[in-house]
């Protein structure tokens, strides 16, 4: 696979945390889009890490680095977690869509009570636990 140069600009902007580089580097992706640069208004860390979260969900739309990028961001951001961000996603998807069907399969807290950290991990592919038996390599919880 190919490695973009906008996704090289936000990641390294995400390593850095919330500085005026990091700003500069997410302006620079906006810039080269044709949108106009961050507003002065990011001021604070929530702010910045939104506005980070944000470009990254346009930047790489249909691409599926959003599901990786919210794992992610549980680890290297302190005010966006991916189980918030998915349980409100369902919430307003299911008022658009899912419920409109004569008889939905699954209510909304059903939906929402799946989205829990043991989900949100893939599964340890059996073959490499098999292929290192001396590691004791355990399987995800969930799996």
């Amino acid at each position: 696979p190919v490695i973009r140069f906008a996704d090289v600009q936000l990641m390294l902007a995400e390593a850095q945390g919330f500085s005026a580089s990091s700003l500069a580097l997410i302006n620079a992706v906006r810039v080269r889009s044709g949108q106009t640069a961050l507003p002065t208004t990011v001021n604070s860390v929530a702010t910045f890490e939104q506005a980070l979260a944000n470009e990254r969900r346009f930047e790489f739309a249909f691409e599926n680095h959003r599901f990786f990028d919210l794992i992610r961001f549980n680890k290297t951001m302190t005010t966006i977690k991916a189980e918030e961000v998915l349980k409100s996603h369902f919430a307003k998807e299911y008022s658009a869509h899912y419920s409109q069907y004569p008889a939905p399969l699954l209510s909304l807290a059903e939906l929402q009570a799946n989205v829990t950290p043991e989900k949100l991990l893939l599964p340890i592919p059996q073959r490499e636990i098999d292929t290192n038996p001396a590691l004791g390599i355990p399987q995800n919880p969930g799996y």
